[in-house]
């Protein structure tokens, strides 16, 4: 019974129990345990909140692997819920990168071309940042959005040694 667990306790609970799950290819449990989380998402203490967003993007992860059709409406509501109250965590542009890659894994270029346009590729560790630029730049591309050219330009000029650049020259 975890009721009767303070807000803290119980918070790294949930996260570690969703975490767990994920790791063992569990994705739905983790996904419902990880909502969980949402509960104390204005809690008073900032360390709370710290495991809710992670706990929230964790969730997202679960979503995705899943497959499920609800992903990219889940990551709009993480980036409401979150934007105002810690708009500068890089967990907001990762949920970006989610919905883009739900919709990129689905040719659905403009969808995915619109996902990608707010992340903030600083926010990102440089191997997800190259592949968000080459994702971005080819569903630009495909959907005739022609900030593809500089999206692609920027992939090629940051990551020469990339395997990925010669598909990127002929988009």
């Amino acid at each position: 019974d975890y009721n009767d667990l303070d807000e803290h306790s119980r918070a790294r609970l949930w996260l570690i129990v969703g975490t767990s799950y994920a790791a063992e290819d569990k994705h739905s449990p983790a996904a419902q345990t990880l909502q969980l989380l949402n509960t104390l998402v204005d809690s008073g203490s900032k360390e709370v909140r710290g495991i809710c967003i992670e706990g929230g993007y964790k969730r997202l992860g679960s979503l995705f692997k899943l497959n499920d059709p609800s992903t990219p409406d889940a990551a709009d509501e993480f980036v409401r819920v979150w934007e105002n109250r810690d708009g500068d965590n890089a967990y907001i542009d990762k949920a970006w990168v989610v919905k883009g890659s739900y919709y990129f894994n689905r040719s659905v270029w403009d969808a995915a071309s619109r996902a990608y346009k707010p992340v903030r590729t600083d926010k990102l560790d440089k191997d997800k940042a190259a592949t968000l630029l080459y994702q971005k730049g080819c569903a630009e591309a495909s959907a005739s959005d022609k900030d593809a050219v500089t999206t692609l330009s920027n992939f090629i000029e940051q990551n020469p040694q990339d395997e990925r650049v010669t598909m990127a020259q002929l988009q």
